[in-house]
């Protein structure tokens, strides 16, 4: 029976967190010897801790490894004690000592590293990594984009990327039965903090112009901070009737089933769990070219693309939706279900992580 090791900065509520533990249950579940190795603790949040230990899977806290000057040697620790057959990392950090770790002990374990977010420039810092990389067995961006990028500015470790989307929990992201009536009225929803990655400013000039041409319709704001950067351009626009600002919502899936529509006006973007999990509930989408939003998507099928820099081209892509008879848009939701259930279950986020551990 294989030993697979899975290492992470910390066990809070965060994404890749979620992903790998989700993975660590899914492998244990399948027969393996699993155990999650982590150095960060937050006292006040221990919900995947718990869900591990629910599932009878191993982890260990290892506060030793938070010094990075002695991280190194401390791996070796962990890796002497386990003897893991197969290590996953969805840490760049300990990613690269993996990768100096299997360099010096003759790649007595298959080494993963996960690449969790997008590179937007080379820079002598990612140049180091990607060399590094040299050391893995595999590397495995969770986007489409990223795998393009490393094949096409690192082309010595072509051979070694695959690309694994992040998986939608299908147990709790799922559509309820709309009605083609239920698409008469735009009742959008937005999900995110606010950031400058968000574009929130520009989206709400875009509703400002649409709002403008006399159409009705509604965008509700899920996330951080965003009404206190936001009211007074919401005042200056003029569109207090077409937009609310709700605060964080731990039932978001609930939230998705209550609107009609995504829309994701991102400069840039990871993976967009949002998007994917919105489609899983049955939503069309409008969706910026950024990142790998065009490749979840498809342009005129479940929704449209539009540029995230071009205020002009936003408001017409929201208008030529909001255009569409109901039965176009029902149509649409039905998509995004088709096309959620083909990319973003767990079975095949744990099939494409089982071949790499067996291959």
């Amino acid at each position: 029976m294989k030993r697979i090791l899975c290492i992470i900065d910390s066990l809070g509520s965060g994404g890749a967190q979620r992903q790998m533990t989700e993975l660590a249950k899914l492998l244990h579940q399948a027969g393996y010897l699993v155990k999650v190795v982590f150095w960060i603790h937050y006292e006040n949040d221990h919900f995947l801790e718990d869900e591990l230990a629910n599932n009878h899977v191993d982890f260990a806290y290892t506060p030793s490894m938070r010094k990075t000057s002695t991280r190194l040697f401390e791996l070796r620790k962990v890796l002497k004690g386990y003897s893991p057959d197969v290590v996953i990392s969805y840490y760049k950090g300990i990613s690269k000592l993996l990768c100096v770790d299997h360099l010096l002990h003759r790649k007595k374990y298959k080494l993963i590293v996960s690449e969790r977010t997008i590179t937007r420039q080379i820079t002598r810092s990612s140049t180091a990594k990607h060399r590094l990389y040299r050391f893995a067995d595999v590397i495995v961006p969770n986007s489409t984009t990223e795998s393009k990028f490393i094949k096409e500015h690192f082309p010595f470790l072509k051979d070694k990327v695959i690309a694994i989307n992040n998986f939608v929990d299908e147990e709790k992201f799922y559509p309820i039965e709309k009605t083609v009536g239920e698409y008469e009225n735009t009742n959008a929803i937005f999900v995110g903090r606010y950031n400058e990655a968000k574009n929130i400013p520009n989206f709400l000039r875009a509703i400002a112009k649409v709002a403008q041409t006399g159409r009705k319709f509604h965008v509700d704001f899920f996330g951080r901070n965003i009404a206190e950067h936001c009211d007074a351009l919401v005042d200056e626009l003029g569109i207090k009737d077409f937009v609310s600002f709700c605060n964080q919502s731990s039932t978001i899936e609930e939230e998705y089933r209550k609107h009609n529509l995504m829309i994701i006006p991102s400069l840039w973007e990871g993976f967009p769990n949002v998007l994917c999990e919105a489609m899983c509930c049955g939503l069309p989408a409008l969706g910026s070219r950024v990142s790998d939003i065009p490749y979840i998507m498809e342009d005129g099928k479940n929704g449209y693309i539009f540029n995230p820099k071009d205020v002009d081209d936003m408001a017409e892509k929201i208008i030529k939706y909001m255009d569409l008879d109901a039965q176009t848009k029902w149509k649409m939701g039905k998509h995004s279900e088709a096309l959620s259930s083909a990319r973003f279950l767990k079975k095949s986020f744990l099939n494409q992580y089982l071949q790499l551990i067996n291959d």
